[in-house]
């Protein structure tokens, strides 16, 4: 049962300082498993790119080259995880606001992320469903 609005039944500030520590060290691990995850994925592209060129095999180089673009892109949520597991830690250990601030400052911003890249997304696989009509359409036409 929840309680009351008004009823205190501990110091808020030690709360969330509970809250962010232990949120912190969670946060920190899944930002450098990310990174790590974006860092291989970069590399991929660049050494696989390199061996398909070498390979004499230049229609995949376009494949080889979306590594390097999806790992680039994986890495500034993690980038934004991670700054806010590191101001978590400090206000925990500090208490000061400003802290605080910054660290939910990098929680917004992680979210603002993924909300810009889910509208992408979106709108992209709309593109590709009437491109997919239109295509579809086109080829009927030309059985006809």
């Amino acid at each position: 049962m929840p309680l009351a609005p008004d009823v205190v039944t501990q110091d808020p500030s030690s709360r969330l300082r509970d809250i962010l520590k232990r949120t912190q060290g969670w946060a920190r691990l899944i930002a450098i498993i990310w990174m790590c995850g974006s860092i291989l994925m970069i590399l991929a592209g660049v050494v696989g790119g390199l061996g398909l060129a070498a390979a004499g095999r230049p229609e995949m180089i376009a494949a080889a080259f979306l590594y390097p673009v999806i790992g680039a892109l994986y890495f500034l949520p993690a980038n934004y995880l991670l700054r806010f597991a590191n101001k978590a830690r400090t206000y925990v250990q500090s208490g000061t606001q400003s802290e605080l601030e910054e660290a939910l400052d990098s929680q917004r911003s992680f979210w603002k992320f993924f909300g810009v890249m889910t509208l992408i997304a979106i709108g992209l696989m709309v593109l590709a469903f009437i491109a997919g009509i239109v295509m579809a359409g086109a080829l009927a036409r030309q059985t006809l």
